[in-house]
């Protein structure tokens, strides 16, 4: 169900969004999911639905939905871990794992989520405790970003084969352009 799902999501985004209660329907499914105990492959499916319903939703309505979201899928991570508030421990363990955020897709969530961290009007507590981290962090996934793409272009030399080049424009100013093969 999934693939249909996740399609609906990315493919009809519009229709999905058109009426509040087809978010509503996706969203008291994936919660069940994560509720009940229907096994791991089930729940993954429904965090990893919640997720691109936000990346593909994101600013078109649906942010007041966020909170929600991820709560759901918070109470399943926290079931049975840990009694501090899911906030405080969420936050102090990604804090403590930003390193870990190897691919290109989770940097960037990563960073994304820690600047909307800076910009909430209202923080809670947890963030005073780490507060001296998190530029440092965003600075840290900056630099893994660079180097993953850095490893990109010269793993694959088809990409290589464009470049930036400068050139003059007819008034004899210098500027940058993108150019094939390295020339104009």
């Amino acid at each position: 169900m999934m693939p249909l799902l996740h399609n609906y999501v990315t493919v009809d985004t519009d229709m999905l969004l058109s009426n509040p209660k087809h978010l509503e329907v996706i969203y008291s499914m994936c919660k069940k999911v994560l509720t009940i105990d229907a096994g791991e492959d089930a729940q993954f499916h429904a965090a990893k639905l919640l997720e691109v319903i936000i990346l593909q939703c994101r600013g078109r309505g649906i942010d007041q939905c966020i909170p929600l979201f991820v709560e759901a899928v918070l109470e399943r991570l926290m079931r049975g871990l840990n009694p501090q508030p899911i906030t405080t421990h969420f936050i102090n363990q990604w804090m403590n794992d930003t390193e870990f955020f190897l691919g290109l897709h989770d940097r960037k969530m990563c960073i994304i989520g820690l600047s909307v961290l800076i910009e909430l009007p209202s923080r809670p507590a947890v963030l005073e405790g780490v507060a001296a981290q998190i530029v440092p962090s965003i600075l840290l996934l900056f630099l893994g970003l660079k180097h993953l793409y850095a490893s990109r272009l010269v793993n694959k030399p088809d990409l290589l084969a464009h470049a930036w080049a400068q050139e003059e424009d007819q008034n004899g100013e210098k500027r940058w352009a993108w150019t094939e093969q390295g020339r104009r």
